[in-house]
């Protein structure tokens, strides 16, 4: 989900099951653990391009930056396994970020997923691999070949990945 925060603002509170927050733009954020806001807090400098762990449980969160704040956060719900596997032949089982460590690194992780960062430079390809149940968010968008595993000559497809798009 994507979400905005202005400057100055606190969202109502709320909860969620462990996740990751994507930042796209801000610099500051205040959260409150609990029902309500109180004295506890965490104040967290924040940067585009930063990812960070959120922990379940009851929160607010206040914009005390000086720009509006906007997040892509992934929500691992408790039922999605995340397990490598169902593949066969070259790329099964096979982890992305430890095939293609160049274009592939985590940058944020709770106990039931991770965030991973995707860098592929026009005309660049990567090596087969293989993905655990997962979600994906396009921060800057192009073009991309998906194909097959080797050996296979069926699944090739070009799509347009268009930023924003999930």
């Amino acid at each position: 989900a994507k979400m905005t925060l202005k400057a100055g603002v606190t969202d109502p509170p709320h909860s969620h099951h462990d996740h990751l927050v994507y930042v796209m733009e801000g610099d500051g954020l205040t959260i409150y653990p609990g029902k309500e806001i109180g004295d506890e807090k965490k104040e967290i400098p924040i940067k585009a391009g930063m990812a960070l762990p959120v922990a379940a449980g009851h929160h607010c969160v206040k914009n005390h930056g000086t720009k509006d704040c906007e997040i892509v956060f992934f929500e691992q719900k408790p039922k999605v396994t995340m397990k490598f596997g169902g593949g066969s032949g070259p790329g099964a089982n096979l982890d992305c970020c430890t095939t293609n460590p160049n274009n592939y690194k985590v940058i944020a992780k709770t106990a039931g997923g991770r965030l991973v960062e995707m860098t592929l430079p026009a005309g660049q390809g990567d090596v087969a691999h293989d993905h655990p149940t997962h979600y994906l968010y396009v921060v800057n968008g192009g073009r991309l070949k998906l194909s097959p595993p080797p050996g296979h000559t069926e699944g090739s497809a070009e799509v347009d990945m268009p930023a924003g798009a999930a």
